[in-house]
């Protein structure tokens, strides 16, 4: 265990569910925190683990991470939950919705509320990416009838948001209409990728011969839970 930190203390209540992904089986919950907070994980078809793992995070006294490899995760199955997620393109959303309700009911949205304002256009618009051109439309024009509301990401202007790119296609699936949204998106990731190319190009042109790129290793990160 190693740097154990309260989340809710000025420097990462701000961030705390953007240092973490939002599935479980990276992490490790004492199970006399889940019986202590009563959190189950949600009925629903996908996204089901989402509000357990981000509602833990937030009411968790003490978090701990170790730099070790515990697990590791198959991908790329055809018939798993993520790769089916067309036929429940909206269950994030009603994850969402519950995550921002307990935390309200909790008493400690207002400490968390920047975070999850972030996470939960970080779940929109990643949804969106990863679904067939008909569902990104039908996530679009949800988030237009009742999400960007409901979740209050149109009380905030672009100061609020971390990451600009991110804010960018918010203003895009606002705006446009559903069904175009899907193509303004791919434009917009083919202009970032342009601009990462030229960025790249400039800096290896700077570079001395004979520098070996910077290599980042994957780890997996297992939160312990402990309370003070």
């Amino acid at each position: 265990e190693t740097n154990p930190f309260d989340p809710s203390a000025e420097g990462f209540r701000e961030t705390v569910l953007q240092m973490f992904n939002g599935v479980p089986w990276n992490k490790m919950f004492r199970s006399s925190f889940i019986r202590t907070t009563g959190l189950r994980f949600q009925p629903l078809r996908t996204t089901n683990d989402a509000y357990f793992v981000y509602t833990a995070l937030c009411k968790a006294k003490r978090i701990a991470t170790l730099d070790r490899i515990l697990i590791h995760r198959r991908k790329n199955d055809a018939n798993s939950l993520t790769q089916t997620r067309d036929r429940s393109c909206l269950c994030f959303y009603e994850a969402l919705k519950a995550i921002q309700d307990t935390l309200k009911e909790s008493g400690i949205y207002g400490t968390y509320e920047r975070t999850f304002i972030n996470r939960a256009l970080q779940n929109i618009l990643w949804n969106a990416e990863t679904v067939s051109p008909e569902n990104t439309a039908r996530i679009a024009e949800q988030m237009q009838k009742t999400g960007f509301r409901e979740l209050g990401l149109d009380r905030h202007d672009a100061e609020y948001f971390y990451d600009r790119r991110l804010y960018e296609r918010y203003c895009l699936m606002r705006d446009l209409d559903p069904g175009a949204f899907r193509k303004a998106l791919e434009e917009s990731k083919e202009r970032e990728r342009q601009e990462r190319e030229n960025n790249k190009a400039g800096n290896n042109s700077q570079s001395s011969p004979g520098t070996a790129p910077q290599q980042v290793a994957a780890r997996i990160i297992s939160i312990f839970w402990k309370k003070k």
